[in-house]
């Protein structure tokens, strides 16, 4: 990963540099290590990015890759068992056996609307450079791979080594989206309400926009696609060709399409998300209302929205019913 400056790892580092830690704390190769061991499930998507930045094709074919992944459910797991093999992780201290079967379960499918982007939308290889995808994403400071090291707590490492109380307030400081559900899912763990209060957090990725839920609106009218013409694979096209698959979806759903502060309280959304325990399922579902589009044209719920999956993984970590 880091001989390839690997997206997620990187967008890591950027965000430390920006909560104030020192670079000799933060340098890529220590964000990479401790990535890799800590099992981050988003960073290891990276370790397969590397075959279109520069790896020999035979060594990581995407295409491959892509293949596997959708054979199994589970683009996002199929990318993790790569990615340890290739990190020379003994098998008794991370099964990915067991690792990917969880994820298979849950369905996470946070990596897969990149695995149909890549090949299965018939997209052509030098229009999707995953070297451009990365600047956007450090550009748009979207922080996915946060959502890894607040894992840390769950797979058995002590306090001391990563303090859960630490992360959260990193990821609140960067107020991007998918770290905020992280931290929801803190106060389910354990942490007190008055640590990581959501409304609070709600509050912030709406005025910041947050990273997650620009995908969606980008995807629904922004991208010029005309109203009926904004099926997933469609959807998948606009996101790719705005260089940044899980970045784009956040800003344009707060507050960028026009709807009047009082018609979008967050606090309302975020009722409603708990709701339906699916954040980034609930922001498209609010996306396609917004844009005018038909509520049978495209359920989100149907889709079996990104972010729904990481949730309803994390659900599964906590004992939640």
């Amino acid at each position: 990963m880091v001989q390839h400056r690997s997206v997620l790892a990187q967008i890591t580092a950027k965000a430390q540099g920006q909560t104030g830690l020192s670079r000799d704390r933060t340098s890529l190769a220590q964000d990479t290590t401790s990535i890799v061991q800590h099992r981050s499930v988003l960073a290891q998507i990276t370790a397969k990015a590397h075959g279109q930045t520069g790896l020999s094709r035979d060594r990581t074919s995407l295409a491959q890759d892509t293949t596997s992944m959708v054979q199994h459910r589970s683009v996002l797991a199929q990318i993790t068992a790569k990615a340890h093999g290739q990190t020379g992780l003994s098998r008794d201290r991370t099964s990915l056996a067991q690792d990917t079967t969880s994820m298979v379960q849950h369905r996470s499918v946070p990596a897969q609307i990149t695995a149909k982007a890549h090949g299965q939308t018939g997209l052509s290889r030098d229009r999707t450079s995953l070297a451009q995808d990365t600047t956007s994403m450090v550009q748009h400071r979207s922080v996915p791979a946060q959502i890894t090291a607040k894992a840390h707590g769950q797979t058995g490492l002590s306090r001391d080594h990563t303090s859960l109380a630490q992360d959260t307030t990193a990821m609140v400081q960067h107020r991007s989206v998918l770290a905020q559900i992280t931290a929801k899912a803190h106060g389910q763990t354990g942490l007190s309400r008055d640590h990581t209060s959501l409304a609070q957090d709600s509050t912030s990725m709406v005025q910041h926009r947050s990273v997650l839920a620009q995908i969606t609106a980008t995807a629904h009218g922004q991208t010029g696609l005309s109203r009926d013409h904004t099926s997933l694979a469609q959807d998948t096209t606009s996101m790719v060709q705005h260089r940044s698959v899980l970045a784009q979806i956040t800003a344009k759903a707060h507050g960028q399409t026009g709807l009047s502060r009082d018609h979008t309280s967050l606090a309302q959304d975020t009722t409603s998300m708990m709701q339906h325990r699916s954040v980034l399922a609930q922001i498209k579902a609010k996306a396609h209302g917004q844009t005018g589009l038909s509520r049978d044209h495209t359920s989100l719920a149907q889709h079996r929205s990104v972010l729904a999956q990481i949730t309803a993984k994390a659900h599964g970590q906590t004992g939640l019913r």
